[in-house]
């Protein structure tokens, strides 16, 4: 006799690279599988470091009609604050689906929401300057970029800066200069 699964499981991945969960708190996550309703989809869970993290899953089936798929969940249980490395090898290993890997944050009940909200504004500001480095920086009207990227740290080409600053040049020998914001302020940042 030989057991095989209907729909063997092919690749998983995690919906998220990173969790942040609360010492104390659990919390679902997704596991992406290929096909979406492989047979078995359940793991092997490790942690980097044990004690911080507990992760199971949970298998459901509708007891009226086994024709209906089952589920799984998966749950991490913060147990203390660290940040750990979690690796899931799947049961199935029929349809050479490689482990599953993420990292998991657990912060202790000493720290505030402040914490999560500074991170999430560094994020913001990493994103907008990278939107910002990707717009027209060499010249004149791109003043309000310039400025934005270089008051929030981040720093800009040498080569743009000359060109934006020769186009600066340029429009100040024609003396049609609307006054959008005054040279004066950008300068001193080249």
């Amino acid at each position: 006799m030989e057991f095989r699964y209907k729909n063997p499981l092919t690749a998983a991945e995690t919906e998220k690279k990173e969790y942040t969960v609360k010492k104390g708190n659990s919390q679902e996550f997704v596991i992406q599988a290929t096909p979406e309703h492989a047979t078995e989809q359940r793991f092997y869970w490790s942690c980097s470091q044990d004690g911080i993290v507990k992760v199971k899953d949970t298998v459901s089936q509708n007891p009226s009609n086994v024709n209906i798929p089952k589920t799984t969940t998966h749950e991490i249980t913060a147990l203390k604050a660290g940040k750990v490395t979690v690796t899931g090898k799947p049961y199935d290993e029929t349809g050479s689906c490689k482990p599953v890997t993420f990292d998991v944050i657990v912060t202790s009940d000493n720290e505030s929401s402040e914490d999560n909200s500074l991170s999430i504004a560094k994020e913001d500001i990493t994103h907008g300057v990278k939107y910002l480095q990707e717009k027209s920086l060499v010249k004149y009207g791109d003043e309000w970029n310039i400025l934005s990227i270089l008051r929030s740290g981040a720093t800009i080409e040498q080569s743009k800066l000359d060109q934006y600053y020769e186009s600066v040049v340029q429009q100040m020998t024609k003396k049609e200069i609307p006054c959008v914001l005054p040279i004066w302020h950008v300068l001193p940042l080249l």
